[in-house]
Parts: C-alpha cells; sequence; structure tokens
C-alpha cells in the first residue's frame, strides 16, 4: 500500500478525526474514542472518526482510531481516501504521522491463505493531506509494518509447515537477499557442540532441531553489537507432560519468538540502520515419542551446567538457555534481548496486551 503526501486532497472521501472536546455541531457525534460518523456534502464522502478525551490521546489511540477508520472505508469498499492530519497536544506531528500509519498498515493484515474465498486487498494507497514534509518517515514505517505483517505469516502458519527447518529456510532467504552472515547448525551439529538441552526438546520430533544464527554489521566502526534471541518451539505438545485440551491448539504459535527475531533482522537490513545485530533462534519441536525426553532427566547443558528436567513443558527455558550461551560465547554481544511466550502466567497476569520484561538492567 502507498503513502502518499499532499497539501490538498485528491479523493472524494475526506477523513476527518475529532476529539471529545471538539465544538464541531456534527449530528449525533460526541468524539468518543473510535465513535465514527459519515456525512455526505454534494460529491464528498466524508467520514469522522472519535479521538476521545484531547488529553489522553497518545500513540496508541492514534493506531486504533486510525485502523478504525480504514476497516469502515474497507467496509464501504472505497479503494482511495485522503486522510486529514491532526496536530495533538501531547504527540510530536512526527509521530502522530507514523502511529497514522502504522494503525492503517497493520489492520490491513489478513491471513487466508487456506480460505476459499480471499478478501480482496482493495485500498491501493492512503493519501495524508498536511502541511508538514514526512517524506523521510514513510520508508522506515512501511518496512517496519511490513516486517511485522512478514512474522505475523509465520506465526499463524501451520506446525507442518513451520518446521525448524522452515525457520532455518527462512533466515537463508533473508541472509541473500540482504547480505547477512549466516550459521545454521544441523542435529549432527548441536550435540557435536554439546548443545544437549536443544538436542533432549527436540529428540521425540521427526522435525529435527535447528541453531540458527544471523549477524548484521550495520556499523563496522563500532564493537558495541546486540543479541536478540528467539524462542523457536515450531509447537509445543508439552512432552510427557502432555497440554490439555484449549492449551494445546494454538502451540504452533509456540515459535513466536523467532518470528518475531527473522521481522526485526529483516527490517534492520532493509533499512541499512547504522547497528550491529546478531538474530538467534533456537528452533525444535517438542514432540512424544520413543525417543522423547521425560521428567527426571538430567542434561548437561552449553555452558557446563547440568539441569533436571522437572517438567517437559518447561522446555522453552532449556532451549533459550543453550541458545543465549552459545550466543554469549561465539558472538560476545555488549547486550542481550529474548524474546519468547515463555510462560502462560505472564499472561494470566497481565492479559492479551501487555508484554512482560524481565531486566537486569532499567
Amino acid at each position: 500500500m502507498q503513502i502518499i503526501l499532499s497539501k490538498k486532497p485528491s479523493h472524494n472521501i475526506h477523513v476527518y478525526f475529532m476529539p471529545k472536546t471538539d465544538k464541531s455541531n456534527l449530528p449525533d457525534f460526541e468524539g468518543k474514542k473510535e465513535e465514527t460518523l459519515i456525512l455526505y456534502h454534494d460529491d464528498i464522502t466524508k467520514l469522522y472518526v472519535g479521538l476521545g478525551k484531547e488529553d489522553e490521546v497518545d500513540a496508541e489511540v492514534l493506531r486504533n482510531v486510525s485502523s478504525t477508520a480504514f476497516q469502515r472505508l474497507k467496509r464501504l469498499k472505497k479503494i482511495k481516501f485522503s486522510l486529514f492530519f491532526l496536530e495533538v497536544k501531547n504527540v510530536e506531528p512526527k509521530d502522530v504521522f507514523i502511529a497514522l500509519c502504522e494503525g492503517i498498515l497493520l489492520s490491513d493484515y489478513n491471513f487466508d491463505k487456506y480460505k476459499s474465498e480471499k478478501k480482496e486487498n482493495v485500498v491501493e494507497s492512503i493519501e495524508i493531506i498536511t502541511d508538514h514534509d514526512f517524506t523521510s518517515e514513510i520508508k522506515p514505517v512501511s518496512v517496519i509494518c511490513n516486517a511485522v505483517n512478514y512474522s505475523r505469516d509465520l506465526v499463524n502458519e501451520n506446525a507442518n509447515e513451520i518446521t525448524p527447518e522452515r525457520l532455518a529456510k527462512e533466515a537463508k532467504v533473508l541472509s541473500v537477499d540482504y547480505n547477512l552472515n549466516l550459521e545454521v547448525l544441523n542435529e549432527d551439529k548441536i550435540k557435536e557442540k554439546g548443545l544437549n538441552m536443544i538436542t533432549a526438546v527436540g529428540q521425540g520430533a521427526s522435525t529435527p532441531p535447528r541453531l540458527i544464527v544471523m549477524e548484521y554489521i550495520g556499523d563496522g566502526k563500532n564493537s558495541q553489537k546486540t543479541a536478540i534471541v528467539g524462542k523457536g518451539v515450531t509447537f509445543d505438545s508439552g512432552g510427557i507432560n502432555l497440554k490439555p485440551s484449549n492449551s494445546i491448539e494454538t502451540m504452533r504459535q509456540d515459535m513466536s519468538g523467532a518470528a518475531a527475531v527473522l521481522g526485526i533482522m529483516k527490517a534492520i537490513a532493509e533499512l541499512n540502520l547504522k547497528c550491529n545485530v546478531i538474530g538467534v533462534i533456537g528452533a525444535v519441536a517438542n514432540a512424544i515419542g520413543p525417543d522423547a525426553f521425560m521428567p527426571g532427566d538430567i542434561v548437561k547443558s552449553y555452558n557446563g551446567k547440568t539441569v533436571q528436567v522437572k517438567n517437559t513443558d518447561a522446555e522453552g527455558r532449556l532451549v533459550l538457555a543453550d541458545s543465549l550461551a552459545y550466543t554469549v560465547k561465539n558472538y560476545k554481544p555488549s547486550q542481550i534481548v529474548d524474546f519468547a511466550t515463555l510462560t502462560g502466567a505472564i499472561k494470566v497476569c497481565f492479559g492479551d496486551f501487555i508484554a512482560g520484561i524481565f531486566s537486569n538492567n532499567d
């Protein structure tokens, strides 16, 4: 979808955002958050979307209201529209622009690969009416949103498609497209190097594990390197400690951390950012079989510590521990961030919209 900046609207669909405090005298419209009103004037269709209280408008509110506007226009089958930029008291103009674009580009996502009737992508472009010059922001916001949607595709795909080997192939494509250094350890190399916890988790599956390392050097003069490490459990049955119904059905998504790493590496490389990043994925399927690891097993990790398995459904920390130790020893990063669907307790605590962070750095 193309983002176009213009000083005057060139389409007959106009989108306006209005706070609750605005005295616009629009009929049946109070400006409540995500409230919508459509008015027709001559050959112009005007869509008004409420922002809620002006003092409470932030980037997240702007994302949501632009998404609301976009979904409303899609239902009306409007292909092109002009969206009027707005000044927000507590948000810088650049951040307003980015949030409005993100709301539209991210809400345009649809995973319908397996549906016989596919939704047409009817909207061709976003025209934003503004006197500001946001030209330099168009590529970054587009690239980042495309990378997010790429990660979403991986997460939504089925476990028979997204295997450890498939994640390695995705990394290889990125390494070729964006000139990344790539190291992939197959099951034999994983054993040979003593990554025994990754081996243990994956030994019951017909799809063997992979350790994937992508390296982006965007600032060769800087010794600082950030490692991003993703949990790539392509299906988590729970192992011998089998997950119950209503928990197991979505366990193809236990590789979301890996998908995030791939998406981040894609965006970083496409934007040619001046930084050095190591993207690491511990890719494994936690399955049940005659070779599956068992509760009570004692496994020697990559860094030499022995770990006793109390529950085979605590597999993510085993995979991450070896992945992190391998990254530290062989790539010596300055800082590490890991991404993982590690425990359902986080969701119990925070719900669906907040990520929990554990850190030794405020």
